[in-house]
């Protein structure tokens, strides 16, 4: 009766790991998860947009970022150092980074559902001459989903 038992026991929990390793869906990984925010938040809002540490926010009036499940994205608003239109690559699984088709590279510095913030440096004037009027540098850019 005991060595019963001990089979139907065994049986049961071969059954059970059979089961759970057949499952169809690979487990997400990090990038899944971020593209997965991404695209879930909508048309980001920008909320603040600092260039070398200074508030730049006004320069990006109306700046919007929707990002798609083919990792491509569009843009709405001021936005000088983001293409109407464009896809992005994550450069690693761990989804920390990604490179747009211009070949910047942008990092993602925070990201839950309610809140992201990107940093990238842009190392072109495209506001007028002269230093008061340029761009260049690191831009950090926060958004919230909208």
């Amino acid at each position: 009766m005991r060595n019963l038992a001990h089979i139907s026991l065994f049986i049961l929990t071969s059954t059970i790991v059979l089961l759970y390793s057949c499952s169809d869906e690979p487990p997400a990984t990090e990038a899944d998860r971020v593209k997965k925010i991404l695209v879930d938040g909508g048309n980001w809002q920008t909320t603040s947009v600092t260039i070398d540490g200074i508030s730049s926010t006004e320069l990006f009036t109306g700046f919007t970022i929707r990002f798609q499940a083919n990792n491509s994205y569009t843009t709405t608003g001021t936005t000088p150092v983001w293409a109407r239109n464009g896809s992005y690559t994550f450069t690693s699984d761990q989804a920390t980074s990604f490179t747009r088709e211009d070949g910047v590279v942008v990092e993602i510095q925070s990201i839950d559902s309610s809140q992201i913030t990107f940093r990238l440096t842009w190392t072109k004037t495209t506001i007028g001459s002269g230093r008061s009027s340029s761009i260049t540098g690191v831009h950090i850019f926060t958004f919230i989903p909208g």
